[in-house]
């Protein structure tokens, strides 16, 4: 296993484990700024465009339409787009698709009252 150490300490404070799989940025007060101030004059001071662009598909959100809405659709559909703007802020082409999901029981509903029409009719 290998590892590697990412360098923060120009724009944070500290980072912190916060549970399995998640990590806590404390952001200095002076590094947010100069991100913010550098992004509203556009330039492109805290990250480097690929020198080889790709083609990146991003498949989010994908709700079964066999069950009911609820917010986690949302935080999937707001993660998706993140991470769509992200891509393509470093210069890879992205293709997005918001699929809806499971078909199935829809369909399968359907063959079961078309096959019980067809050998009974009423």
């Amino acid at each position: 296993m290998s590892s590697t150490r990412l360098d923060v300490n120009q724009w944070c404070e500290k980072v912190e484990i916060a549970g399995a799989g998640f990590l806590n940025f404390r952001l200095k007060a002076h590094g947010a700024g100069t991100c913010a101030r550098g992004g509203c004059q556009r330039r492109e001071s805290f990250f480097t465009r690929s020198a080889t662009p790709r083609t990146v598909v991003v498949d989010f959100s994908s709700p079964n339409v066999a069950k009911p809405m609820h917010v986690g659709h949302i935080r999937s559909t707001i993660l998706g787009d993140s991470l769509a703007r992200t891509l393509r802020l470093l210069g890879h082409n992205v293709i997005t698709d918001n699929h809806v999901g499971d078909w199935g029981t829809q369909f399968g509903k359907l063959i079961v009252a078309g096959n019980i029409t067809l050998i009974a009719p009423r």
